[in-house]
């Protein structure tokens, strides 16, 4: 799935610790959305960074579960960050 436009979007790439995104779309084959899917991080899901950088895995809370993701495939996920109340 791919946003519509994409200066819309960041990639979690781009957040800093602490940002809350809801995941919009993402630039991968159906096989690795599929493993995400099944570990919550899909279409809509409400995520936090924990952490991440270029040097370091990309930590990403999903509800209750914790996702450790590589730099290339946090460049490919994209998300629109939650308006703070």
């Amino acid at each position: 799935m791919t946003p519509t436009s994409i200066q819309d979007y960041n990639t979690i790439s781009q957040l800093s610790p602490g940002d809350v995104a809801d995941v919009v779309g993402a630039i991968l084959p159906d096989k690795t959305l599929e493993r995400l899917a099944g570990m919550g991080l899909n279409m809509g899901a409400r995520c936090t960074l924990i952490q991440g950088n270029r040097w370091n895995p990309y930590i990403v809370a999903v509800d209750e579960t914790r996702i450790a993701l590589g730099r290339e495939l946090a460049e490919k996920i994209y998300v629109k960050k939650a308006v703070s109340a």
